[in-house]
């Protein structure tokens, strides 16, 4: 549960609170919204978060995974801390081999981007690297 500010109407998730209003959002419903997030919004679809970076960034109005504010989950930083884990885990086990046109480029903006990348990933021993 929140309350919208005292002094000030609060816009959020396309919709206007009235000052000093009890508000209960469950980020469930926000994550599988399928007016903002379209009709397959209950699929697992990597590509969505490269399609609505623009639209919706981590930490948007509609996606929020960990709560916001002084409530947030408790365990965010226990699962940030074994994403990372994992991940390290992952790398030190494996080699990444990138051949020399792996990197296409791109621009946004006037910044020079990597607009794909080609790697090759190989577990440790089982390739000669020579």
């Amino acid at each position: 549960m929140r309350n919208v500010r005292v002094d000030s109407p609060l816009d959020f998730a396309g919709v206007t609170w009235p000052a000093n209003t009890t508000v209960f959002i469950t980020p469930m419903a926000l994550h599988r919204n399928r007016e903002f997030w379209g009709a397959n919004a209950d699929d697992f679809v990597p590509a969505r978060w490269h399609e609505m970076e623009a639209k919706a960034p981590i930490g948007s109005a509609f996606y929020w995974p960990f709560g916001r504010g002084g409530r947030e989950c408790l365990g965010k930083y226990l699962a940030l801390f074994y994403a990372m884990t994992a991940l390290q885990v992952f790398i030190s086990e494996y080699d990444f081999i990138f051949p020399a046109d792996s990197a296409k480029e791109g621009f946004y903006f006037a910044c020079l981007v990597c607009d794909g990348l080609n790697v090759r990933v190989v577990r440790r021993g089982d390739l000669d690297l020579q």
